[in-house]
């Protein structure tokens, strides 16, 4: 081969070479790709914030609902000065040390939408009364995606609380009492979605016996329980629980002086109105009374009413009290079987929601016996916090709202409580709340 030959095919021959020489591929090709890594990385960690703020926003959500539905147990009707539901400030006031602030007056820093519902407007629990939902909405500006869109990223997270064991309908104050919530006999006793709160420590603090049944959404105990078998529960008998607060500790005896009427007997029709009654308040069998709205003070003796009466009154309170104060100077409070007691509270003032009200001056143990059956239809509260209350009343088809709160309760026959009391002005309580959703 010539020497010239030789020359003039080596260009060729490197052109070759350089064609098939693979080093430095993939560097070549990382600088390709690098800009497709880097902006994969960087939505990762994009998407990584979103998910974390709104894991962040459910933990506020479920902290938020807990809180309302709590405070919304006890304080159903419960209103601000402008006029806005206080368990909704329970919830705003949860989410805003999260950071997610709601929109009001005087808030220049509101980032977020928070709603609160009662009853909860969408999902499983929808217009369950008691039943409290909090829904967090807040829009987040993109960064890197900002190339695919402008829109802010919405996030949102929901939680629904319900308040635990439900309203109670039944409460009973003693702290040590056996025996503090009794039923007994053959008694059918129906608490329509309420509960059984009992604040003894006793181990037989609640006692069920003979062929008695209590129906109910739940109990709870401070101590124990005997004959569990007696009770027919939605949710649960909870032994161990929470003292219930007295929800109408802070309510006192009205101010009064003298006496309007002493030793009290109804006529055959009578009509009363408000006042003092003194020494002794007896309506006897046959007659019928009717009692004006108002309050009715019953200054010592005993209160009777006998078998075959009718009492009727559509906004009253009944106060039994003393003002000597003796220690068997308190009334004895009698409904005999076969008495049409139909009474309503008061929807406002200072005794707003409560039928009847005994002094906490009264000596413990004091004889309550509510034994009216079918014809009596107590409505609100029967607040009579020192005494021995034996309740048997109450019709299953009218009784929507009654609340029976004494030292020690016993059902002694057939009764049907509720605790349907919108508008009412009572005061609904119970043990707390529980997430649902």
């Amino acid at each position: 081969m010539s020497k010239s030959n030789t020359n003039s095919s080596l260009p060729l021959l490197l052109l070759r070479n350089f064609w098939r020489d693979k080093s430095g591929n993939y560097a070549l090709l990382t600088a390709l790709i690098m800009p497709c890594l880097v902006g994969a990385a960087a939505l990762g960690t994009e998407v990584g914030y979103w998910m974390h703020q709104q894991q962040k926003m459910q933990d506020a959500a479920d902290s938020a609902v807990l809180a309302a539905a709590t405070y919304y147990g006890p304080n159903p009707d419960s209103v601000s000065s402008n006029g806005g539901r206080n368990f909704n400030y329970s919830a705003t006031g949860v989410t805003a040390q999260y950071g997610f602030v709601a929109s009001g007056v005087g808030i220049s820093n509101s980032n977020s939408t928070i709603t609160v519902s009662e009853p909860p407007v969408s999902g499983p629990n929808v217009g369950k009364t008691g039943s409290v939902e909090v829904t967090i909405t807040r829009n987040y500006p993109r960064m890197l995606s900002a190339l695919f869109g402008n829109s802010q990223v919405p996030i949102q997270a929901r939680a629904v609380a319900k308040t635990k064991g439900g309203y109670g309908c039944v409460l009973a104050l003693d702290p040590t009492a056996a025996s503090s919530a009794l039923v007994q006999g053959t008694t059918n006793i129906q608490l329509k979605s309420c509960s059984l709160y009992d604040d003894s420590n006793n181990v037989t603090a609640v006692n069920g016996g003979g062929s008695a049944n209590l129906t109910a959404l739940s109990v709870g105990v401070v101590g124990g329980i005997s004959g569990a078998s007696n009770f027919t529960v939605t949710e649960g008998i909870w032994t161990g629980a929470p003292s219930t607060p007295d929800p109408y500790a802070d309510v006192n005896v009205p101010a009064y002086s003298g006496c309007d009427y002493h030793n009290y007997s109804t006529k055959k029709h009578d009509h009363m109105s408000p006042g003092v009654y003194c020494n002794n308040i007896h309506f006897n069998g046959g007659t019928t009374a009717t009692l004006d709205d108002g309050t009715y003070i019953f200054d010592g003796g005993a209160f009777l009413v006998d078998g075959g009466a009718t009492v009727t009154c559509n906004h009253c309170t009944l106060v039994f009290t003393s003002s000597n104060g003796g220690a068997n100077s308190y009334p004895n409070i009698t409904v005999n079987g076969g008495a049409t007691m139909t009474l309503g509270p008061p929807s406002s003032g200072s005794m707003s929601g409560i039928v009847m009200y005994a002094d906490r001056n009264t000596p413990v143990g004091t004889a309550a016996k509510l034994d009216g059956g079918s014809g009596m239809t107590l409505g609100g509260a029967v607040y009579l916090p020192e005494h021995a209350v034996d309740w048997s009343g109450g019709n299953s088809s009218n009784t929507v709202c009654t609340q029976i709160i004494g030292d020690t309760v016993t059902f002694s026959g057939n009764a049907a409580l509720g605790v349907n009391c919108t508008g009412m002005g009572v005061r609904m309580w119970g043990t707390g709340a529980k997430l649902a959703e």
